[in-house]
């Protein structure tokens, strides 16, 4: 399957208007990663449209991303699976509720991806890394 885009910058996209932003530019800006996000949580079903603003939330929830994912993996950097996993049915209920907001979001992202949803799978998954990190 093929995927082809045409790509709205802010409210119109016109190179008569000049107001066509280049992949490179944003790349030299705001580095590759902040682009490849921004693809994988545009609808490419509808009109993507692209601007500052717009590329500011997104290195805004890149940031909340990759903070959330260094505080986890330094969390875990020393963890044994074979020697530290837990039973779901003894963990605490802080755990059991993580275990299940974690589940769901799995299950979400595999629907998403099966049904070319690739913006929900990234929308549920930057909506997970900002659930609070308490019981329920």
């Amino acid at each position: 399957m093929s995927i082809d885009h045409n790509l709205y910058i802010a409210e119109t996209n016109a190179k008569s208007l000049g107001n066509v932003i280049k992949p490179q530019t944003i790349i030299n800006q705001k580095g590759a990663e902040i682009l490849r996000l921004w693809v994988a949580m545009v609808n490419y079903r509808e009109d993507m449209r692209l601007g500052d603003e717009i590329l500011d939330r997104v290195t805004e929830s890149y940031r909340k991303i990759r903070n959330t994912l260094r505080y986890l993996m330094s969390n875990i950097n020393d963890f044994v699976p074979a020697e530290m996993s837990v039973d779901y049915k003894d963990m605490a209920l802080v755990d059991q509720w993580a275990m299940e907001k974690l589940n769901l979001l799995i299950e979400d992202v595999h629907q998403a991806y099966d049904s070319f949803g690739f913006h929900r799978a990234a929308s549920a998954a930057s909506s997970y890394q900002g659930l609070p990190r308490c019981a329920p």
